[in-house]
């Protein structure tokens, strides 16, 4: 069997043209595909938070959901000046 390369336009387009329920089907197959993953992704970003906080001398363990969030924004803000 002979391989077709399409581009991501060209898919789209074919799965538009689908019938309704042909969409659902679509949208649930990718849907159910990227689920897969998530547990694994979750895992790894926690392990990666661990990580940080460790080596900030922080435990994350301990730390309540509030400090949880409050050190991910800072993080996630750290290489962003403060504007007052």
């Amino acid at each position: 069997m002979a391989n077709v390369d399409y581009t991501t336009d060209q898919i789209v387009e074919l799965v538009l043209r689908l019938p309704n329920e042909q969409k659902k089907e679509v949208l649930i197959a990718l849907a159910s595909e990227s689920q897969q993953g998530r547990g694994e992704r979750m895992a790894l970003g926690e392990a990666e938070l661990r990580r940080l906080s460790a080596a900030r001398g922080l435990d994350w363990e301990r730390m309540s959901e509030d400090e949880r969030e409050a050190f991910a924004d800072t993080l996630i803000h750290e290489d962003r000046p403060c504007g007052s």
